[in-house]
């Protein structure tokens, strides 16, 4: 670095502090300097590679190594900065009209009203940001709003120095564009401190900026502001913007075109269920997992899981489903070829070489059966029938490789303990392979492969629940553990929950089974929050949540969802990561917004409201009683009969079904619906397609629907004093054949 420069910035540094140009605090000196303990969003688009990082304050990080843009108001008067430092406590969020990839960050103090705006234009990669200042005081009111280029960056750490310039409107970083201020600023100044503690923010007090010229050393910290004085009247707004484009761009044109074009793919599938928390989670996680579709292709996350996982994308390919988005499920099995061993078995991950986690084949055999099962496409049937035997005799392969006849160990899930240690997540996930590979296997007409795979799945599931019982007994616990070599930690709950969700190959009816998921809920759960490695798993208790909704758990499944959506990170954004701090809801490990967790949260909603059961519907039920109360409406959800849509409303102790029906049916078998209702409650299905039922359907809470269902009204009541539960309890007495019971 230039000596004389670095005692030319010392220097300049002593006359400020001589002359009222103090270096008070910097405003950042708070902030966490890692990458944990933060929470953030994106800000982007699906067709494009860009992903924006917006903080809790509505700050901007364009790149993800690029400098940080950060919005500041001062009061030039009073000498001090308004903007409040402690953004995730102070700030409110909330994502434009709900749910759209616009993150919003407002704050009120002092008389003054602050609100960013972020998002990225629909076809073209660039950002905007509109900010506005307001003066809700009673007098006119006079101050600076600051545009700070700093290095300390939104998902941690600092970016690399470099020089800052302002040229023209465009502020440049590294002799690149960094920001452009469509309204030019009235100074601009930059400043290089030897300090990581000094930067720019330690002169906006004093309204004095210094500009510091000279080189940019590796040891140095280098920060900008551009300064915009305001004098607003009483309740007067201003509103400034700045962008990445180059080009002139019409505000309103860009966000219109941004709001219509989101809007129109986000809602392709309807979700109106009266709690807005839930339903703006639900779309603005749909909103990240495309974002996070680069080429085509989901990643977990935007800054340090940028790449593909066989394992989430397992998950993704299932949500992707439920939103009418398959062509990114194409495009992430083609991207298995890429992962694809001489062996038969699966690369975990891009960038990985090595058959290191063994839950990976059973899970790319689950997505392409899946696929199939969905659209029927024969041709694919065709194009995967190598990577299908493939796969399958390199999982049968493994088990006999192993001398307790189960998959060896592994890394499997990563997050469950040691690659030296079994694992029953791999079993679990093998045995779903080996089923699907073997439905896979008679579809393409090879009988004897059909045969052989689902034999030898049926034998895995044999062989190691056999060795879970033993173990359960030989231990005194009543639960099903991690792995033969791990009993007592919360991986015996995260490794278990796939074999009712999405595996399902848990019998329900298994004691063990039913004890097991008690004593997770007991042990592993706090207030519906699940606790896996001394943090918050969000996306893991979900999945647990949709495993619940097969065992008539709704208690449980609820208060997964209240916990989830209670306890938001960014407080409005729906951004959640892997892991958060059990303290404050920041970020503890992995990366935000996380797509694993996207994809579960959907799934869990959508299977809330309508689920395939064997050859009928289930609907509602994972649906809480306020939303019924209120009335909810789900349209063109893709199902394996057809897209279904359904208006649920409750007028007083009468479900109404208004509106029930399946459009573009398939050639698949349909025996009709089944709703089902809260244990404790007593269904009596009183009109069917606006007439009186031939029959009277009484059930405890459940009540079976003929496929040409149009509409229904359901009487609902508890057990207690509730005359058609005497009449069935008589009955039932009478008979074990009840020909009241449909």
């Amino acid at each position: 670095m230039n000596k004389s420069f670095v005692t030319g910035t010392l220097l300049l540094a002593l006359l400020l502090a001589g002359c009222g140009g103090e270096i008070s605090r910097s405003f950042f000196d708070k902030a966490p300097q890692g990458r944990t303990g933060r929470v953030w969003t994106v800000a982007g688009n699906m067709d494009g590679e860009l992903e924006a990082f917006v903080g809790p304050g509505g700050e901007v990080q364009p790149g993800s190594e690029s400098y940080t843009a950060y919005f500041i108001v001062a009061d030039p008067e009073a000498k001090k900065i308004i903007t409040p430092a402690d953004s995730l406590k102070d700030c409110k969020r909330k994502l434009a009209e709900g749910c759209l990839p616009a993150p919003v960050a407002e704050w009120e103090k002092d008389k003054v009203l602050f609100s960013a705006t972020t998002f990225a234009g629909y076809d073209e990669d660039f950002l905007v940001s509109a900010v506005d200042v307001k003066n809700m005081g009673d007098e006119d009111r006079t101050l600076d709003l600051y545009a700070v280029i700093a290095p300390n960056r939104v998902i941690g750490g600092y970016s690399a120095p470099t020089y800052i310039e302002l040229e023209g409107g465009n502020i440049n970083t590294g002799g690149k564009l960094f920001l452009r201020c469509v309204t030019k600023p009235d100074e601009f100044a930059s400043y290089i401190s030897q300090d990581p503690k000094k930067d720019v923010t330690c002169f906006i007090p004093s309204g004095k900026i210094p500009d510091s010229k000279g080189e940019a050393g590796k040891d140095c910290t280098v920060s900008a502001a551009a300064r915009y004085k305001l004098t607003l009247k009483s309740g007067e707004k201003k509103t400034f913007y700045f962008t990445t484009s180059p080009d002139k761009i019409d505000y309103k044109k860009v966000y219109g075109d941004f709001a219509a074009k989101w809007q129109k793919k986000l809602f392709e599938t309807e979700i109106d269920i009266p709690d807005e928390n839930a339903r703006n989670c639900y779309y603005a996680n749909l909103a990240y997992m495309l974002i996070m579709s680069d080429g085509g292709v989901c990643k977990p996350g935007t800054a340090y899981y940028d790449a593909f996982w066989v394992r989430d994308f397992a998950y993704f390919a299932d949500a992707f489903y439920y939103t009418r988005n398959m062509n990114l499920v194409e495009s992430g099995l083609a991207y298995l070829d890429d992962l694809r061993l001489e062996n038969g078995g699966y690369a975990p991950k891009t960038g990985s070489t090595e058959d290191t986690e063994l839950d990976a084949p059973g899970q790319v055999l689950y997505a392409m059966a899946q696929y199939y099962r969905r659209t029927g496409h024969r041709d694919f049937l065709s194009s995967v029938d190598a990577a299908v035997y493939g796969a399958c005799d390199y999982i049968i392969d493994k088990i006999k490789s192993d001398k307790r006849g189960i998959m060896p160990p592994s890394v499997s899930a990563e997050d469950i303990g040691s690659g030296s240690d079994h694992h029953y997540w791999d079993d679990f996930w093998a045995v779903r392979g080996l089923l699907e590979g073997a439905y896979l296997a008679g579809e393409a007409g090879n009988r004897s492969r059909a045969s052989r795979y689902a034999a030898e799945g049926l034998k895995l599931f044999e062989t190691f629940t056999a060795q879970v019982h033993e173990l359960a007994e030989k231990e005194g616990i009543e639960y099903i553990p991690n792995g033969p070599e791990d009993i007592k930690t919360s991986s015996s709950a995260r490794g278990t929950s796939c074999g009712l969700w999405p595996c399902d190959v848990l019998d329900t009816e298994d004691f063990l089974v039913q004890t097991s998921f008690d004593y997770y809920w007991s042990n592993h759960f706090k207030n519906g929050g699940f606790i896996h490695r001394d943090h918050y798993w969000p996306y893991a208790g979900l999945d647990m949540a949709v495993g619940w909704l097969m065992t008539d758990e709704y208690y449980r499944a609820q208060t997964v969802l209240d916990w989830t959506l209670g306890n938001d990170p960014t407080k409005g954004w729906w951004s959640y990561p892997e892991g958060m701090n059990l303290k404050d809801n920041t970020l503890a490990e992995g990366d935000m917004p996380h797509g694993w967790f996207s994809a579960s949260y959907i799934s869990f909603v959508r299977n809330s409201l309508v689920r395939e059961s064997d050859d009928t519907l289930m609907l509602l039920s994972g649906v809480k009683d306020e939303w019924t109360e209120k009335g909810l409406y789900f349209g063109n959800l893709p199902t394996l009969f057809g897209n279904v849509r359904c208006r649920v409303i409750t007028d007083r102790d009468i479900l109404i079904i208004s509106d029930i029906a399946l459009t573009e049916r398939t050639k698949k078998r349909f025996e009709g619906y089944r709703i089902k209702l809260a244990p404790g409650i007593v269904a009596t299905l009183t009109e069917l397609n606006g007439r009186k039922p031939a029959r009277m359907l009484y059930d405890m809470n459940e009540i079976e629907l003929p496929p040409d269902t149009r509409s229904a009204k359901i009487k609902i009541g508890s057990t207690q004093n509730n005359e058609a539960y005497k009449y069935m309890q008589k009955q039932n007495s009478q008979s074990d054949d009840n020909p009241m019971r449909p």
